[in-house]
Parts: C-alpha cells; structure tokens; sequence
C-alpha cells in the first residue's frame, strides 16, 4: 500500500508540481537520509526511517488528492473503520474470537505482561481501586484504536454530507468504540473534530486558540497523572530540548521506544513521542517543520481536514503509535488534504469547480511549505 502511494506521489509532484516543490521534498528525504548515516547501527536507522516515512508518505498523498477522490473514498474508509469500531463494542460483551495475546504469541504492546488472558495495554487504571478493560478492536491495541475510530468520525462528518443517516449512525459508533478504547489520543481528536471548526467559523482563530489552549490545560491536568501520561510528556519535552540544543540533531537512534527494546542507550531521553524521534533525530529542521504543520492546521481549522492536521501533530507530540499506519493513516490522509489549495475553508458554500480534476500543486510557488 505504502509504495503504490509513493509511486503515485512521486508521478503526481514530477508531473504536475513547481520546480521548489520536488526540491522541497528532495530535500526532506535528504535531511531523513542524514539521519540515518548517522545512527549507531543501519538496521535501526533503516527502522526509524520507516517510521517517519510513513506520516510523511500519508500527508504527501492526502495532499495531491483532489476533493473528488477524498469524498469518493470517504464512504469506503468509514465503512471500513466502521467494521473494526463494531467488532471493539461486541469486545465489551466478552466476545473476542480474536485473542489479542494468541495472535501474535503475546501481543508485541503487552512487552511481555497480561493479566486475565489480555495484554497490559488493554487495562487502564484511572486512579486507586479502579480498572477498566478496554476495546483494542481489529488492531489489536486500545490507544491506537481510539485515534483510528476519532478519525472516523472526521471522515464521515467531512465526505457523507449527502448520507445524514450514515453519517449519524457511524457517529454513534465511533463515539462507543472512542469510549471503549479510553484513549486519550483518540479523545483529543474528538475534541477538536467537534469544537475546531464550529468555534473557528463562528468566532475566528484567536477564539478557538484561546478555549483550546484553556480546554487543553484542563485535560492535561486531569490526564497528567494517568496511566502513562507523564511519561509521554516528559518524552516530547526531552525530544524538543534536545532538538533545541543540537541544530543539527543527532541523527536516528537519538530518541525513541526501539533504543531500549534493543538495549541502546537513549541519548535524548526522549520516547512516547513520535515527535520527539523527528525532532531529536534533524533538530532545528524538524522543530521548523512542526511548528510549520500546526500553523497550517489552525489557519485551515474552518473544515474537517484543518482539525485533522491539528489534531495529528499535537497527538504526535505524545504517542509514537501516532505514526502507525493502522492507528491514524485515514487521519493523516485527510491531514494532508488541508495543505492542499483544493481544501477550501468552508466547501459547504463552494461548489466543486472543474480544476478539482486537475493536481493543485501547480497552482503557484507558494505551495512548497504544503509539503511539509
């Protein structure tokens, strides 16, 4: 899937975008490439090539897209989402024809620990006393199932305007599964996906800067001493610090959960994050590259695709597995969409024009930060 992407990708920028694009994102691969040259062992290098390759793949293919082809492929993504969100209700109900722990040997996120027959990950203990079994759906882990679901709901609110009663039933669905799979990711994706752009095209970006900064403080606070969260938080804030500190980065192998799976010693102290591996691996470029992308998802926060942009890299700050392509590439897709000159703010009061059918990488030079 992923190198049919990059085929089409590549077809596309060649064919139909500006010189400073292919240069933009020849440079990217370059600075990626760096990156692995200077990681302690290739194979760990290849690795985390990989790993930062695929968002940027998904966000690079969901840009030269046209809306023609997202709302086309909005009714098949949400249907498949839908089935996996079904299948994590009936786990509620103790039905579970898939073990988690049986169909990989022991799931590869229990690292190693269960307790009554389902990995570690599929318990979250909220505070004293208190346990609660979660859904991890078809992929087998309950954080990134709830990111996958959140994002079903942007794709279905933003491509079936013309289905309302579909709409509202995988609504409700995904709204379940979300709480099933208690994943704090997938809950600040449903956030922004209901408040972004209703607050944005009733009052502007300052307000919804404004509630949303408030509103975020006041989940951190309420998360911050959860499960795993100060954990994550504690891995961006080493990725940044370390990326600040060295312009250059320290190349791959700086940062990550695969250094101490494989007994390497971690020089950034920076994991959980997916963030935090892109910025202590390139430095200064990948600090530019994320505050970039934030900017561009507030600016395009009226439509669905600007709270999906939004949303996928403040979640990337703090889970690694928001690089997984079964976790959020449908939310990266729709992401990449929003840097697109087709993704108009408000495409309820547009109609579609002709040039829809056509690659709007060519429209002008100011494009080239789009790749990012």
């Amino acid at each position: 899937m992923l190198v049919g992407m990059i085929i089409y990708v590549a077809g596309r920028l060649l064919k139909d975008s500006t010189p400073k694009v292919r240069l933009f994102v020849i440079g990217l691969v370059l600075v990626l490439g760096f990156a692995v040259v200077r990681a302690p062992e290739l194979g760990l290098g290849i690795t985390q090539f990989r790993q930062m390759a695929v968002p940027m793949v998904l966000l690079l293919f969901g840009m030269v897209l046209t809306r023609e082809q997202i709302m086309k492929a909005g009714p098949v993504v949400v249907g498949v989402i839908l089935v996996g969100a079904i299948y994590g209700l009936f786990e509620q109900l103790g039905w579970r024809p898939i073990d988690p722990l049986g169909i990989l040997g022991l799931n590869q996120y229990a690292h190693g620990k269960s307790f009554e027959g389902l990995p570690n990950a599929y318990y979250y203990y909220p505070s004293d006393g208190v346990r609660l079994e979660r859904s991890g759906g078809l992929i087998l882990n309950p954080p990134s199932f709830g990111m996958l679901v959140a994002s079903g709901v942007m794709w279905a609110w933003y491509t079936l305007k013309s289905h309302q009663a579909l709409r509202l039933v995988a609504t409700v669905v995904f709204l379940l599964a979300a709480l099933f799979a208690f994943s704090r990711g997938g809950f600040v994706l449903l956030a922004l996906a209901a408040f972004q752009p209703l607050l944005t095209r009733k009052s502007g970006k300052l307000s919804f800067l404004i509630v949303g900064v408030a509103l975020g403080y006041v989940g951190f606070s309420e998360f911050i001493g959860d499960g795993q969260s100060a954990k994550h938080v504690d891995g961006f804030f080493g990725g940044i610090t370390y990326a600040i500190t060295h312009p250059l980065g320290g190349g791959f192998g700086t940062a990550g959960n695969s250094l101490s799976r494989i007994g390497l010693e971690n020089e950034s102290g920076a994991n959980e994050s997916l963030a935090a591996i892109f910025l202590a691996s390139i430095g200064w470029v990948g600090i530019a590259i994320i505050a970039y992308l934030l900017v561009r998802g507030v600016m395009a926060g009226r439509s669905m695709p600007g709270a999906a942009l939004t949303g996928v890299i403040i979640v990337s700050l703090v889970s690694e597995t928001a690089g997984g392509l079964d976790a959020t590439g449908p939310l990266w897709i729709l992401a990449g969409f929003a840097l697109s000159p087709l993704s108009r703010d408000d495409p309820d009061d547009l109609a579609i024009p002709a040039s829809d059918t056509a690659l709007p990488l060519s429209a002008s030079s100011s494009t080239v930060p789009r790749t990012g």
